[in-house]
């Protein structure tokens, strides 16, 4: 799960801090999300899923962590 998130980050060229700003979360959340020390929100999946559904891979993610 973490391996498929970082794969997404460098696939879709984005930072850290810029998906965090625009899932509206802060840059240690989502660090912390990354490496597996924390589960995301429906709330933030879905809003994840939402900003980025039409990007390489999102579609998996969004399902990985759904399933958790």
């Amino acid at each position: 799960m973490r391996t498929a998130l970082k794969m997404w980050l460098v696939q879709n060229k984005k930072k850290v801090t810029e998906v965090a700003n625009e899932l509206g979360i802060t840059r240690p959340y989502f660090s912390q999300v990354i490496s597996g020390k924390k589960n995301p929100s429906i709330e933030i999946l879905d809003k994840f899923y939402e900003l980025y559904s039409d990007t390489e891979g999102a579609e998996n993610i969004y399902e990985l962590f759904r399933k958790r």
